[in-house]
């Protein structure tokens, strides 16, 4: 008899847990208020801000790993660049409530995540394909460069590394048509950006790169930007500049910038636009310089890269990486398809996946040669590495 009984209040368990929901072990509420970080230490980059929800809601943050890093637990936070953070414990505290809902809608949480990305570059938007910027492998601050409606250049900035990380920006007909007749460079020191002032944070200088050996390497280069004299001027700022090699940079990019301009006028000549993100590969170096005050550290990057789009005469995209290092002539050896660039980088270009496992034809994507290499005053384009013949159809 006691036996029976044992089984039937067996049963009656089985049952009440079957109701009962599940408790989220793998979830942390938000106590209070808290930045959330690239890594587990408060001195990187701040990749959201947290804010604990007031009175009996609850702000949950569904962990990554259950183990701490320095006080810190890692945990998803969508909309980041790389969708997650780190938050320091004395913030959060275990959950042991039920478990959240899984959400029915993950394609729209996905896209969610990309107009909130999209939406942190204003009126830069319209400079990336589709409207949907590139991911980073790691956290940036999004930076718009626009003046009285007229867009210039978006830009990711990595206070991590104290250079930039990406650089974004379009050209269309009407732009097209002023880089014929250029405007003459700029005769200007690269300036602090105005939008990463305050907060303690303390940006690199001009003189950041003085006697260092390295290259203010530009990502919105002057080049591009000669369309317009406040386009120009507003590319003169040290959130668009990386230390580059100065053989890479004055033969090799010179001339494969130059040939990203010519392509991008044939494709205005057809009516369409060429969308162009240049950045960098994070290195192991940094440099500073005796003549900064402040000696700010800047990472050296490994690689330059660039991912250029064509809307005519039909969709197609390549990219190509370069070490940043001497004795690389011919960027003909560096082109990829786009699915290939971003394996090797970690970032995303959102574009259309079939355009991105195309590789480059290389009779529409021509590029110019280094025939005459220099580390002195600058020989004409032509004579340095001579034009080769755009073929867009």
């Amino acid at each position: 008899m006691m036996a029976g009984a044992m089984r039937t209040l067996a049963l009656l368990l089985v049952g009440l847990f079957a109701v009962l929901p599940a408790f989220a072990r793998d979830y942390l509420e938000l106590r209070l208020s808290a930045n959330a970080y690239e890594r587990a230490d408060r001195r990187s980059a701040v990749v959201a801000h947290l804010k604990a929800t007031p009175g009996d809601g609850l702000q949950l943050l569904k962990l990554v790993a259950a183990a701490q890093t320095n006080g810190y637990y890692q945990v998803e936070i969508p909309g980041t660049q790389a969708d997650t953070g780190w938050v320091y414990k004395s913030y959060v505290r275990g959950y042991r409530g039920p478990a959240p809902a899984v959400p029915s809608a993950a394609p729209e949480a996905a896209a969610g995540r990309d107009a909130l990305s999209a939406a942190a570059f204003g009126a830069c938007q319209g400079l990336f394909v589709n409207g949907k910027p590139p991911r980073a492998p790691e956290a940036t601050t999004p930076l718009c460069e626009e003046d009285a409606g007229v867009v210039f250049f978006a830009s990711g900035y990595s206070k991590r590394d104290n250079r930039g990380h990406w650089s974004a920006y379009r050209i269309d007909q009407e732009h097209a048509e002023a880089l014929e007749d250029p405007l003459p460079r700029p005769k200007m020191q690269f300036r602090q950006n105005p939008q990463l002032k305050g907060g303690g944070y303390m940006q690199p200088r001009h003189d950041s790169y003085t006697e260092t050996g390295w290259d203010r390497g530009h990502l919105a280069p002057n080049g591009a930007m000669a369309w317009d004299e406040q386009a120009q001027r507003r590319s003169f700022v040290v959130s668009v500049i990386a230390p580059q090699k100065p053989e890479m940079n004055r033969n090799l990019w010179r001339c494969f910038e130059h040939s990203i301009r010519e392509w991008a006028t044939d494709t205005a000549r057809l009516g369409g636009s060429t969308y162009v993100v240049v950045g960098v590969v994070r290195g192991d170096g940094e440099i500073s310089s005796n003549r900064d005050p402040n000696k700010v550290p800047v990472n050296v990057p490994s690689h330059y890269f660039a991912m250029v789009y064509r809307t005519k005469p039909a969709p197609m995209a390549l990219g190509a990486m370069v070490p940043n290092e001497e004795g690389h002539l011919d960027a003909r050896r560096s082109m990829m398809s786009v699915s290939d660039l971003e394996a090797r980088t970690g970032f995303r270009f959102n574009i259309d996946q079939q355009v991105a496992n195309q590789p480059p034809n290389p009779r529409l994507w021509p590029a110019r040669v280094v025939k005459v290499e220099t580390l002195g005053r600058l020989p004409d384009i032509d004579v340095q590495c001579p034009r080769a013949r755009v073929s867009p159809r």
